[in-house]
């Protein structure tokens, strides 16, 4: 080695990767966002991989450097100074790209090695040295890089903790309400040990005090600042019945917000434009259902519902508040989410993009703040339509009180918390074939010939209920059916729960070529076109 030059530091030469690798991730996305658009999708992870390896070796190979190289003023020789060659480039650059796929660790004993010589650099006998003219240069873009990266990683650690803090504030309110009823134990049932008389008892109470659906939630709306109704997604009776329901929950009622789990909370301008519009654009529509969460959102009852806010909108008297509709749900990559844990192996490497996972986490706390933004910040009557998993105002115990996360709480209980009686709620039936409580009400309901009942459990002989094979029964230990449910809305039979419609035309050319392998994951196989794709998922291949 030359006197004058000095091997270059582990910071330079994480910089120099860093900047040829943002280069090459540029270039590889650019170029399949493209292809994307004919329904062409490539890997882009994989791709970026492979990509990099070639890109570094062609550029040590010909000119010693490649571009962040040359920004930084470092070059990799041989030891004695000459030219590195394409044979020990390509070397060298395969071994880089696979310690990069070990997290970098082994590249980290370039910090503590006195010739900052990594073992890729052992292996094909290369050295990474300073070209001392172009110090100034290697300051300033050493400095530039730093700074991009504390950027870079200040914006999301920032965001992250507002969120955090932002759910510990929602849980600390739902302790201190969920405190004041600690002391009471309730003595509970299963469900598998109810007898025939006790049945029949149920059946009896039900024929006398079981209420209409429809007015009675029209009351619930009318005398609650927010109603949130829980439900099991995807099933088309029960968004036939909102929408049925939105007129005279806006005339009646006095609500103002319908807050969706299905729309995204940035999405709520183009929701406004949609529902606000003289006309009805059903292009934006189509736009907006694609957009939303897990990018496959295609049951066409849901989108309805714009459609039925823009009818009650059009026909509102002249100066009153229109209804709006917004969405709850963070902005999140579902389809990186499920391919992660569900995909190829070479897919599994989209966790690089599962930095929005935070709201995975602590999404109840965003819904919460959704939804109070717009009934108390605002002063609207709200409806929240919503998974039951988010809709009880009881916490989930079990496990949750052992982590610093507090993950027993959700959105129905964080709002309870904080605003009390202001919050009412609703759930719609379960589903019959798996939760044995939804089950014996149905089968009460139909000894009484009800097919279309609601009633408030803690006031009924079904209050301590609870099916221990339920999910949510599981992580509540001592709760019962009261306790999931405020009020209880059986619409239809379980035969009748008919699957909602697949809006034609769902999936997109782009779609596919952004998300191939998570369309394909849903149809159960691989898929030919466009119309391939669509039938199978319509049919119910996978769902959500």
């Amino acid at each position: 080695m030359e006197p004058q030059q000095k091997p270059a530091g582990l910071g330079i030469r994480f910089c120099a990767g860093l900047i040829d690798l943002v280069v090459v991730a540029i270039a590889v996305v650019l170029v399949a966002w493209t292809v994307a658009g004919w329904g062409v999708y490539i890997p882009s992870e994989i791709v970026v991989i492979v990509a990099y390896a070639i890109y570094t070796a062609a550029g040590i190979g010909w000119k010693g450097r490649t571009l962040g190289k040359a920004s930084l003023g470092i070059r990799v020789t041989r030891p004695n100074g000459t030219d590195v060659g394409w044979v020990r480039a390509s070397v060298r650059a395969g071994l880089v790209t696979v310690f990069q796929c070990m997290l970098g660790l082994p590249l980290l004993v370039i910090g503590g090695a006195r010739l900052k010589r990594g073992w890729h650099d052992r292996l094909a006998g290369t050295t990474v040295v300073c070209q001392e003219e172009l110090s100034r240069r290697r300051r300033i873009a050493f400095a530039g890089v730093m700074i991009l990266v504390g950027v870079g990683i200040a914006g999301p650690t920032w965001e992250t903790y507002h969120l955090y803090r932002m759910h510990q504030d929602w849980v600390a309110d739902a302790d201190a309400a969920a405190n004041k009823t600690a002391g009471v134990v309730q003595e509970v049932m299963d469900v598998h040990s109810v007898d025939a008389t006790q049945r029949a008892q149920m059946a009896a109470w039900l024929a006398e005090h079981g209420d209409d659906p429809a007015k009675a939630l029209i009351e619930l709306a009318s005398t609650h600042q927010v109603t949130i109704i829980g439900e099991t997604h995807n099933r088309k009776p029960f968004l036939d019945f909102l929408n049925e329901m939105i007129l005279d929950l806006y005339n009646k009622a006095g609500v103002r917000v319908l807050a969706m789990e299905c729309c995204s909370a940035d999405q709520n301008k183009d929701l406004a434009r949609l529902v606000e519009g003289r006309e009805f654009n059903r292009e934006l529509l189509m736009a907006v259902a694609r957009q939303g969460p897990w990018r496959a959102w295609g049951y066409k009852e849901y989108w309805d519902v714009l459609e039925t806010a823009w009818r009650v909108n059009q026909s509102r008297p002249e100066g009153s508040e229109p209804l709006r509709v917004v969405g709850i749900s963070p902005r999140s990559d579902g389809p990186s989410l499920v391919l992660v844990y569900q995909g190829p192996w070479y897919e599994r490497l989209r966790i690089v993009r599962l930095g929005d996972i935070r709201y995975q986490l602590l999404g109840d706390a965003y819904y919460a703040r959704c939804v109070e933004r717009e009934a108390f910040d605002a002063k609207r009557r709200t409806i929240v339509w919503v998974g039951a998993s988010h809709a009880s105002l009881r916490p989930s115990g079990g496990n949750g009180h052992k982590s610093r996360l507090r993950l027993d709480h959700h959105m129905g209980s964080m709002l309870a918390g904080r605003y009390g009686s202001a919050v009412g709620q609703a759930t719609l039936q379960g589903d019959a074939k798996t939760d044995r409580v939804a089950a014996l009400i149905e089968e009460c309901a139909k000894l009484c010939s009800r097919t279309r009942i609601g009633f408030a459990p803690a006031e009924s002989p079904f209050a301590a209920l609870r099916d221990e094979d339920v999910y949510k029964y599981m992580f509540r230990p001592g709760a019962g059916l009261a306790d999931l449910a405020s009020y209880y809305i059986m619409l239809r039979p379980q035969e009748e729960l008919w699957e909602c419609d697949w809006m034609e035309g769902f999936l997109s050319r782009r779609m596919l070529g952004t998300n191939r392998p998570y369309y394909e994951w849903l149809a159960g196989g691989a898929i030919d076109d466009l119309d391939d794709g669509n039938r199978r998922i319509s049919e119910g291949a996978r769902r959500l």
